[in-house]
């Protein structure tokens, strides 16, 4: 992902926030885009620290599963799981293995016993 596909999946996620005095802010005022912007740095150096795998596309990462783990991901009520699987639907290109959402989508699968510890490693090992 490009920092401007980063920075526009946080936006939509985030369509208002509240500032450090408890305030709603919106697009345009400025403690809005200085957090939009603190939280795209943020997103983008953990990406480029960490050592990825990559994938040209989401269905390119979807193959990496086996039919079981894909039809328990796709009956799974867990929150986080029904998260990502919204996100795959419309992820706009490479996806990495070192991407927040990513990261947190397969421990919730490890979590929920989906996968076991020895596959996530294995889906994601580079």
């Amino acid at each position: 992902m490009t920092r401007e596909e980063i920075e526009s999946q946080i936006r939509s996620d985030n369509p208002s926030t509240t500032d450090d005095e408890g305030n709603r802010v919106y697009p345009g005022d400025p403690a809005y885009e200085a957090l939009i912007q603190e939280w795209t740095d943020n997103m983008v150096a953990s990406i480029e620290a960490a050592p990825q795998k990559t994938w040209p596309n989401a269905s390119a990462f979807l193959a990496e599963f086996s039919i079981e783990e894909k039809a328990a991901i796709s009956l799974s009520t867990h929150p986080v799981i029904a998260a990502l699987r919204l996100d795959l639907l419309s992820w706009p290109g490479e996806v990495w293995s070192n991407d927040e959402r990513i990261q947190m989508g397969m421990d919730a699968l490890v979590e929920a016993s989906i996968l076991p510890e020895f596959r996530r490693q294995e889906i994601i090992a580079t």
